[in-house]
C-alpha cells in the first residue's frame, strides 16, 4: 500500500472555539476501509471519505486515519488541529460617571486572546461614532445621560468578541434664586430652589457686598443704598458645581 493513499487534508486546521467545524478528508481507494480516531478515541469508521467534527473544548488535537484493504494491508496517517479558546473582549474605563462640564472619557482595550492576535478593535461609542482602535481618550458628549459603549473585536483567525459597557455623563444641579428689591438695614430673606440635576449638597451664597451665607434660605443686611448682584454657587452630591 503505498503512503499516498492515506493522506487526509483539513478544511482548516486552526479554528475558533464557538464556531468551529473541521472538515477531514481522504482519497482512500474504494474498498478499503477507513478509521478516523480524534486523540485516540474512534469517531467513525466504514468506507466514508469524509469526517466532519465540532467541538465544545479548546486544546490541540491529534486527528488518526487508519486505512486496510481486503488482503489485510494498511497505513496509517496523523495531523494535528487545534480549536482556539474564545478571545475575551474587555476594557476599562477612567471614570464611567463625570460631569457634564468636565467630561474626558478614556476607554483602553484589556482584551486577551490566547494563542492568537487580536486583528481589529471596534468600538460603537452611543449606537453612532465608530472608533477602529484598542484605545480611545478625550471622549465628550453633547448632553448627559446614559451611553452605550460596545467594544467588538476580530482575530487573525476571525474568531471574535465583543462587550458592553456604560457611560454615565451626570447632569449638572439647576437652581433659581429667589429675591426681590430689599430695604436699606434691615435683614432680608433670600431663598432657592432646585429645578433639576441630581439633590444639591451645598448652597454658597454671595451678596455683592462682602457679606456671604450658605443654605437653601439665608439672609443678608444691607447698610448701604445700590445695586447688587448676587451669586449663588451650588454643589450636588456629586460635587459637581453650577452657578
Amino acid at each position: 500500500v503505498s503512503q499516498s493513499r492515506y493522506r487526509q487534508t483539513i478544511n482548516d486546521s486552526i479554528q475558533c472555539l464557538n464556531k468551529n467545524r473541521f472538515v477531514f478528508k481522504t482519497s482512500i481507494p474504494a474498498g478499503e476501509t477507513r478509521l478516523w480516531k480524534i486523540n485516540q478515541a474512534t469517531v467513525q469508521s466504514g468506507d466514508i471519505d469524509s469526517l466532519v467534527r465540532t467541538l465544545n473544548t479548546p486544546g490541540t488535537y491529534k486527528i488518526t486515519l487508519l486505512g486496510s484493504n481486503t488482503l489485510g494491508c494498511g497505513d496509517s496517517s496523523n495531523s494535528q488541529f487545534i480549536v482556539l479558546p474564545k478571545p475575551v473582549a474587555d476594557f476599562s474605563i477612567n471614570n464611567d460617571s463625570q460631569c457634564y462640564n468636565a467630561q474626558n472619557f478614556a476607554l483602553n482595550s484589556t482584551s486577551t486572546a490566547n494563542g492568537d492576535i487580536i486583528n481589529t478593535y471596534s468600538y460603537k461609542i452611543d449606537n453612532t461614532s465608530i472608533y477602529n482602535q484598542a484605545n480611545i481618550n478625550g471622549l465628550n458628549f453633547g448632553n448627559s445621560g446614559q451611553i452605550a459603549a460596545l467594544l467588538r473585536i476580530t482575530t487573525a483567525e476571525n474568531c471574535t468578541d465583543s462587550i458592553q459597557k456604560w457611560l454615565t455623563v451626570l447632569p449638572l444641579p439647576q437652581v433659581q434664586m429667589l429675591g426681590d428689591t430689599v430695604c436699606l438695614g434691615e435683614s432680608s430673606e433670600f431663598k432657592a430652589s432646585q429645578l433639576s440635576g441630581n439633590p444639591v449638597k451645598t448652597w454658597n451664597w454671595d451678596f455683592g457686598d462682602g457679606n456671604t451665607g450658605n443654605g437653601r434660605t439665608t439672609n443678608c443686611v444691607y447698610n448701604k443704598e445700590g445695586s447688587y448682584t448676587i451669586k449663588l454657587v451650588v454643589t450636588d452630591t456629586f460635587n459637581r458645581g453650577n452657578s
